[in-house]
């Protein structure tokens, strides 16, 4: 239904939501701490008061229950973020897999490198949020990461590959599950020979179909 528009990932609304992932995370994490830190407190002045009478156990007490309803307060809040985390990671996982139509002010080579930028290449992004990768790849996964046909993949397949690409991936590696079944593995690939637009391509990729395999 978009016609000609060229269609791929939203380097921007991938970054929002990534943002949003990023900061609950952290604001769950320093909460966490504090509970900590104030039962650690709590737990050590109920020790301490059992060796306390008259006013100096009235002040403990009420000392015990200032921090009880801290505790409480922080851990509702602790609550609240955890729910809105649970509904910000699947839309950080949507915005990783979910194609839009792409601007025509912006070159593929631009939007390569803005979608690299954000998906996380060389840092520890996708790792801190346990994005998962598919290993595998099928004829018309590698015809999207070199801009070609699905035909064309499977005739470099059957009567090799033309002199002037050299060779792209390990012939040997592939899995036959049937007749018009077949996979590659994403280690058989010979990714020195990728350009960025096509290492970007094959990331984008992979994130989108371990995103939409069935549970194991």
């Amino acid at each position: 239904g978009e016609g000609m528009s060229r269609m791929g990932l939203d380097p921007a609304a991938i970054r929002k939501s990534r943002d949003v992932v990023q900061s609950l995370r952290t604001a769950i994490a320093a909460l966490g701490s504090d509970l900590h830190r104030l039962r650690r407190g709590q737990q050590i002045l109920h020790e301490r008061a059992r060796a306390l009478s008259g006013d100096e156990l009235a002040r403990a007490l009420i000392e015990s229950h200032s921090t009880a309803a801290e505790i409480e307060e922080l851990a509702l809040e602790r609550e609240q973020l955890t729910a809105q985390l649970a509904l910000a990671e699947p839309a950080y996982a949507d915005a990783c897999s979910r194609h839009v139509a792409l601007s025509e002010d912006t070159s593929d080579e631009e939007h390569a490198r803005l979608l690299a930028d954000v998906l996380g290449q060389g840092d520890d992004t996708g790792a801190s949020l346990d994005l998962p990768l598919s290993d595998d790849l099928t004829a018309r996964d590698l015809a999207e990461v070199w801009a070609t046909t699905e035909q064309t993949i499977n005739r470099w397949v059957r009567a090799g590959f033309p002199n002037a690409l050299g060779t792209l991936w390990d012939s040997t590696a592939w899995i036959v599950d049937g007749p018009r079944t077949k996979r590659l593995p994403v280690t058989a690939l010979d990714q020195a020979r990728l350009s960025e637009a096509q290492k970007t391509r094959l990331l984008e990729l992979r994130r989108r179909r371990a995103l939409a395999a069935p549970p194991a």
